[in-house]
C-alpha cells in the first residue's frame, strides 16, 4: 500500500506540474503571437507610411528600427513554447505510427523504449540550450540592447515544459489512475 500511494502521489504531482506548464505554454505563446503580429504589422504600417512620405516630400514617421529584431527573437520563443504545449496535446508527428505495426506484445515495451529515448534527447536539448543561453548572457541584440541571455532562454523554458509533459505522461502509463 505504501508504494501505491507514493506512486499515486507522485502521478497527481506531475499531473499538476504538467498542467501548470501547459497553462503558461498557452499563456506565453498568445502573449508572444500577439506581440509578433504588433511588432510585424506596425513595421509594415510605418514603412508603407515612410515610403509614401518620401513621395511626398514628407518626414512625419519613422519607422521603428528595432521591430524586426524583437519580432524575431519572440517569434523564436513563440515557436519553442508553443512546441511544448503540441507536445503535451501530442499534436506533433508521433512514432506512433511505427509503434502501432509491433505485435500487441512488444508495443508497450517498444513505447517505453521511445519514451525514454525521446526523454534523453529532450534531456540533452535542454542541458545544450541552457549552456548556450548562459554564454549568451554578455552578447546584445545588434540593434536593441538587451542581453541575448533573456531572449535564448525560451528555449530551455520549451524543453523543461516538455520534459515535464513527458515524465507526467510516463508515469501515467506505468500506473494508471484505475490501479493507483
Amino acid at each position: 500500500m505504501g508504494i501505491l500511494q507514493a506512486a499515486k502521489t507522485v502521478q497527481r504531482g506531475f499531473k499538476k506540474a504538467s498542467s501548470v506548464c501547459e497553462k503558461l505554454g498557452v499563456s506565453i505563446s498568445i502573449a508572444y503571437g500577439i506581440i509578433v503580429f504588433l511588432l510585424v504589422f506596425s513595421g509594415v504600417l510605418l514603412r508603407t507610411g515612410f515610403t509614401l512620405q518620401t513621395y511626398a516630400g514628407i518626414r512625419i514617421v519613422r519607422p521603428f528600427a528595432w521591430s524586426e529584431e524583437l519580432a524575431r527573437w519572440f517569434l523564436v520563443g513563440l515557436a519553442v513554447i508553443s512546441a511544448s504545449v503540441a507536445f503535451k496535446r501530442k499534436e506533433h508527428v508521433g512514432i506512433e505510427l511505427i509503434v502501432e505495426q509491433f505485435p500487441l506484445k512488444l508495443k508497450r515495451t517498444v513505447a517505453v523504449i521511445t519514451d525514454l529515448m525521446i526523454l534523453f534527447f529532450m534531456v540533452v536539448c535542454l542541458n545544450s540550450s541552457y549552456t548556450v543561453a548562459l554564454q549568451a548572457a554578455r552578447q546584445t541584440g545588434d540593434v536593441i540592447p538587451i542581453s541575448m541571455l533573456w531572449v535564448k532562454m525560451n528555449i530551455p523554458l520549451g524543453f523543461a515544459f516538455m520534459i515535464v509533459h513527458a515524465l507526467s505522461d510516463m508515469i501515467s502509463q506505468f500506473f494508471p489512475e484505475e490501479s493507483v
